[in-house]
Parts: structure tokens; C-alpha cells; sequence
């Protein structure tokens, strides 16, 4: 599914460089797969090759932030950068809701959707046409 979302990204901005940022073997096997079936123009695999530093630096020069709620989502909202944020539920104490950032969720779960190498079934079921749509209006 994430592949699908970034080949939407790179449709909307053909000359930007897509960044993968994270740690771990895990997200390391992801950003391959990403990039495997992306192909190599454009993106730029910087898993585990950056400290959390460096990750701050990035997301703070980003044109646009793509991730899950986490840390790097909070510095997004501080920093008033644009960003398409995927929540499996949208509750909870950290829920930003400003006009900077999207909150995409499961309109539904869908259990249809298998993805071996990201099994978060909650984030995988989000439409990519409403990611699209979200794309749109940021």
C-alpha cells in the first residue's frame, strides 16, 4: 500500500527526491521493497544511515512529511510542516487537528489487504484514493 501512496507522490511531484527515513532491520527489508518496486529515480534510502538528529534536519527541509503518528509526526505539527499523517484510529491525546497536517484512517479494516513485509492491516486498509485526495488538498 505504501508503495501505491508514493507512486501517487511521485506523480504529483515528478522532480522531487522522496526520502525513507527509519531504523531497523525491518524498515531496512521495507525501504528495499519500496524502492524495488518504485525503482531507484527519485528515492533516496537513508534507513539506518542517519542518527535521529540528522532524521530532525530532513523532515525540517521536507517540502512534505509522509509517516505514521509518531515523534517525527509531532515535530511536523511544532514546525507547522505539511504532512499526510496515517493513524490507525483517529483518538487519542496527540491528535493535531490543524490545517498543516491530514489524519488519514481506516474508513474500515480490510482484510483483503496483505503485506508481508508491513502487516499493520488498520494502516494498509487506508484508501489510496483517499490518500490521493489528501495529496490534492495539502
Amino acid at each position: 500500500i505504501m508503495a501505491q501512496y508514493l507512486k501517487e507522490v511521485q506523480e504529483k511531484y515528478p522532480t522531487k527526491i522522496i526520502q525513507l527515513v527509519g531504523n531497523g532491520d525491518r524498515q531496512a527489508k521495507y525501504a528495499e521493497k519500496l524502492i524495488e518496486l518504485l525503482g531507484e529515480n527519485k528515492i533516496e534510502n537513508l534507513v539506518n544511515k542517519t542518527n535521529l538528529k540528522e532524521v530532525f534536519e530532513i523532515v525540517a527541509k521536507s517540502s512534505l512529511f509522509i509517516g505514521f503518528e509518531s515523534g517525527l509526526y509531532n515535530l511536523c505539527f511544532a514546525l507547522r510542516k505539511k504532512g499526510i499523517i496515517l493513524f490507525k484510529k483517529k483518538e487519542g491525546a496527540f491528535v493535531h487537528e490543524v490545517s498543516w497536517l491530514t489524519i488519514l484512517t481506516p474508513e474500515s479494516e480490510r482484510k483483503d489487504i496483505i503485506d508481508s513485509e508491513y502487516p499493520g492491516l488498520s494502516i494498509n486498509s487506508i484508501e489510496v484514493k483517499a490518500f490521493k485526495r489528501a495529496l490534492e488538498e495539502i
